[in-house]
């Protein structure tokens, strides 16, 4: 199935780079890793833990200031995340913070 997936976004137009494909387990990486393997379809892996990556700590920083707007590390975070942003995604990124900041602070 992920292998028919991928095979038709890219007669769509996507490219292979924009593609990923998550898993929870090592074992469940090991078969999609052969089932591409065998279909022939380029692949990278990065064996890094995901939660522990630099923009997944970003975004559950931005929420937890979103929760917590005194909370100096979560601004802080969340500051370091958006600054990152592109500045394409960098609008629609504030104005969504912004709307779920009013709304939290509402409740």
């Amino acid at each position: 199935h992920v292998v028919r997936t991928v095979r038709s976004l890219v007669a769509a137009g996507s490219p292979l780079a924009s593609i990923a494909i998550l898993y929870r387990t090592q074992r469940c990486g090991a078969e999609m890793q052969a089932a591409l393997l065998a279909a022939s379809v380029p692949f990278n892996t990065r064996r890094s833990n995901f939660w522990r990556s630099r923009h997944v700590q970003g975004v559950v920083g931005l929420l937890a200031f979103l929760l917590r707007p005194h909370d100096d590390a979560a601004f802080v975070a969340a500051i370091e995340v958006l600054h990152e942003t592109p500045p394409s995604s960098r609008t629609s990124a504030s104005t969504a913070a912004s709307t779920a900041a009013s709304t939290a602070a509402s409740t």
